[in-house]
């Protein structure tokens, strides 16, 4: 059986306007369109023909022929009916060459939808008309979300795309917030509707690990995510050199004292006690165990020592100083050493004769 031994094709192409088909299996055009019917036929079989019964006495001549475009030409035999109005209703009949034909019905027709509802705030709605292919588009005031479908159009059937009218949520964020740290203390600052803010805090002993605060959102959800406590502990302190700690454990925790203390012989450089604070630090550095020099003494009498202490540090200078008609035997300066000794002994105040 050869090709064109069956009826050709028709296809309708509405570049502008609008169209659809009805129950009936007619064309139902808005008017002003401009519709293109292609009759699908290989070209070198020979040229159809386009033929046309008017539903009414006025009659106007429309353009056809094989479609312009590289794509198209082979195939499609077109007529154009541009602007179409109520006269160019009707039935168009392809023709091929051996007789085959196929049509299509045309009608012209102003599709109207049923206005939609009246609009109250928070909606908003704009809306371009209740005539086939026109649309409405909705919205929803700041604070509130837009429930439903934002876009409906009319179509050719006369109804919207969408049968129900969308609504708009007052925007609240939650309470409680789903997973928190049970730790996490919160401060709604201005409610808890639409970009509204909390601001997080934690308990004295903790620290605060994530976002400061968080925005009520859109999705009715706050972000970003609410952060989490974590206990304060300062860091493990070791005993000084020549020294200890009194009763420490390995965790210190906001509040936490320790004390030092210094083997025999030596002298603490710093604070006996310090305190874990909560920011993590200690209140100050660990002290040091440094030697001293004890505050030398002889059982001769006559002589004085500057400065007077019961204790020197490493490297501190004493001067040895007679009475008034003595003289000093050995050195008048002493130096105190590292190991806790002085540098030499202290001398003897005799009568100068």
């Amino acid at each position: 059986m050869r090709y064109d031994d069956h009826p050709p094709t028709i296809k309708a192409n509405i570049p502008t306007g609008s169209a659809g088909e009805n129950a009936a299996g007619e064309l139902v055009v808005r008017p002003g369109s401009v519709v293109h019917l292609d009759c699908i036929f290989y070209r070198k079989l020979g040229n159809p023909r386009w033929t046309w019964k008017k539903i009414n006495n006025l009659t106007r001549s429309h353009p056809f022929g094989w479609a312009l475009a590289r794509e198209e030409r082979l195939w499609r035999f077109r007529v154009s009916i541009f602007s179409i109005q109520a006269r160019d209703e009707g039935e168009f009949t392809c023709t091929t060459p051996r007789g085959q034909t196929n049509s299509i019905r045309i009608v012209v027709q102003t599709i109207q939808c049923p206005l939609p509802p009246v609009i109250e705030s928070p909606l908003i709605a704009v809306i371009e008309g209740n005539h086939a292919g026109q649309k409405a588009v909705y919205s929803c005031l700041d604070g509130f979300r837009l429930i439903g479908s934002n876009f409906s159009e009319c179509l050719t059937s006369g109804a919207w795309s969408e049968n129900k009218q969308p609504f708009c949520e007052l925007i609240q964020c939650p309470y409680d917030m789903d997973g928190a740290d049970p730790r996490l203390e919160f401060d709604f600052l201005n409610g808890v509707g639409y970009q509204a803010m909390v601001k997080f805090s934690c308990p004295p002993g903790y620290q605060l690990i994530g976002p400061t605060n968080a925005t009520c959102q859109s999705s009715m959800n706050w972000f970003p995510s609410p952060p989490s406590c974590q206990v304060v502990e300062c860091a493990e302190l070791l005993p000084p050199l020549n020294g200890r700690i009194k009763e420490s454990g390995s965790n210190h925790f906001v509040g936490d004292v320790v004390k030092f203390s210094c083997n025999r012989n030596f002298q603490l450089l710093g604070q006996s006690e310090i305190s874990c604070m909560e920011n993590g630090t200690w209140s100050f550095s660990a002290p040091q165990c440094q030697m001293f020099c004890s505050n030398p003494t002889s059982p001769a009498s006559g002589y004085k020592i500057v400065p007077q202490k019961a204790n020197y540090e490493v490297g501190a200078n004493i001067q040895v100083l007679c009475d008034s008609g003595l003289k000093l035997q050995g050195r008048k300066w002493l130096t105190c050493q590292q190991d806790g000794s002085w540098s030499a002994s202290i001398g003897i105040c005799m009568n100068n004769f």
